[in-house]
């Protein structure tokens, strides 16, 4: 049987046009896409200016990103929290980067939410996205996943 925590925390100055409960479904429906059956979850919407101090702490770049994922897959890998969940990781996502990247795209908030979580599960598994190619390799992946799991732009 599927089972998923995902605890989603939202700290942007803006509201945003997508509810709580549909970020985690479409959480959800991501992580069962990818082969998690028992999985929890951190996420954290924050905003341009949220996001920042943690880009400049953790990767000592002082601007603003999409999405900063931190991972609980690596050394002993996935802990167990209770009943079979185990813990993946914490992602933190700039909404007021995906509303800004969505409108340039031409696609909805909601689906680029989704890319920035996808994408963070996948860093999540060892994927990198630090030339060109692997970016490209890495979005090929989330556009699939997201298809797969009936998340359309």
């Amino acid at each position: 049987m599927n089972r998923y925590l995902v605890a989603l925390q939202i700290q942007t100055s803006q509201p945003l046009a997508v509810t709580e409960a549909a970020v985690k479904r479409d959480a959800e429906r991501i992580l069962k896409t990818m082969g998690w059956t028992r999985a929890a979850l951190s996420l954290v919407l924050t905003d341009d200016e949220g996001i920042r101090p943690v880009h400049k702490e953790f990767l000592n770049d002082d601007s603003p990103t999409d999405v900063i994922s931190f991972s609980q897959l690596e050394g002993e890998g996935p802990q167990p929290l209770w009943e079979g969940l185990v813990f993946l990781g914490d992602l933190v996502i700039s909404a007021e980067t995906a509303s800004r990247e969505a409108a340039r795209r031409g696609h909805s908030l909601r689906y680029e939410l989704c890319f920035y979580i996808c994408h963070g599960l996948l860093h999540f598994e060892g994927f990198d996205d630090r030339t060109p190619a692997l970016r490209r390799r890495m979005f090929r992946i989330q556009e699939a996943v997201l298809a797969a799991a009936g998340i359309r732009k």
